[in-house]
């Protein structure tokens, strides 16, 4: 797909300026609107995401360990919906799939894939109680603590 954005307003403005007889610009107009409507990027989602949610109950994680989080970005980011996500099982189901990503965690922006198996404490009072991590090998918080 092109880097160039196409208006609509602009090629009504561009026929105009042409000498192009009214049965070819419909024409035209026609297939480019048929065009710019097949191409369009879909809406972004809206983002539904609270520190304070609820997690949803997902087999083959362990965890939850409260107040804990584990380091290291995924070789995948932490974009919306690619490395974060607004749910565990949807961080779960795509975690899996990440060659480096050992667990989740839940933190401020939602739930990121996370690379090392490394837990820190979370130092801030009010995070101490939301933020959790899971971790897709079966350890104990004493083997994940460095």
């Amino acid at each position: 797909m092109s880097n160039y954005t196409f208006h609509p307003e602009d090629l009504a403005k561009w026929l105009r300026e042409c000498d192009i007889d009214d049965s070819k610009a419909d024409l035209l107009w026609n297939r480019m609107k048929q065009f710019y409507d097949s191409v369009q990027e879909p809406k972004k989602q809206k983002w539904d995401y609270s520190l304070t949610c609820e997690d949803d109950d997902v087999e083959g994680v362990y965890g939850p360990f409260k107040g804990y989080a584990l380091v290291g970005k995924t070789s995948i980011g932490s974009r919306r919906n690619i490395g974060k996500f607004s749910t565990l099982s949807e961080a779960v189901r795509i975690g899996r799939d990440v060659e480096d990503c050992v667990g989740i965690t839940k933190g401020v922006n939602g739930y990121d894939l996370r690379s090392r198996e490394e837990l820190v404490p979370v130092k801030k009072e009010f995070y101490k109680e939301h933020v959790k991590s899971w971790t897709f090998n079966n350890k104990k918080l004493e083997e994940l603590i460095k």
